[in-house]
């Protein structure tokens, strides 16, 4: 989880009761938990995940621009990742493969691993 992100998630601002000022945002990160675990189980260090902060635009920015370049897409893909990603979101090389719910844990680890190359390492 990048700097940001981490921060947001401790900081959240907690009502009198102990209830999040933030539930939606709350929510949607604790259910990242259970996707994320059995991703980085099932693929291990053969790919790079990445958690960011919708907020940290910047940072999302270059990432998704440098991905674009390094996997070869063209400039209205790369802009539909940029204008259209939206909390929770997934992104595999540049391309917004999921975007409003977390995708289904199997479907997700059944597409990464089919990008992972015989040699056993992600780029």
């Amino acid at each position: 989880m990048g700097c940001c992100a981490s921060r947001a998630f401790e900081s959240d601002i907690l009502l009198k009761e102990g209830e999040s000022l933030y539930p939606e945002r709350r929510a949607i990160m604790e259910a990242l938990g259970p996707l994320y675990r059995r991703l980085r189980s099932a693929v291990g260090d053969r790919v790079e995940i990445e958690v960011v902060d919708p907020r940290n635009f910047l940072w999302f920015m270059g990432w998704v621009l440098k991905d674009a370049w390094h996997f070869g897409l063209n400039w209205r893909e790369t802009l539909r990742t940029i204008w259209r990603v939206a909390p929770p979101a997934v992104i595999i090389n540049g391309y917004l493969y999921s975007v409003g719910e977390w995708p289904d844990a199997d479907v997700l680890l059944h597409d990464v691993e089919a990008l992972i190359p015989a040699n056993g390492k992600a780029a």
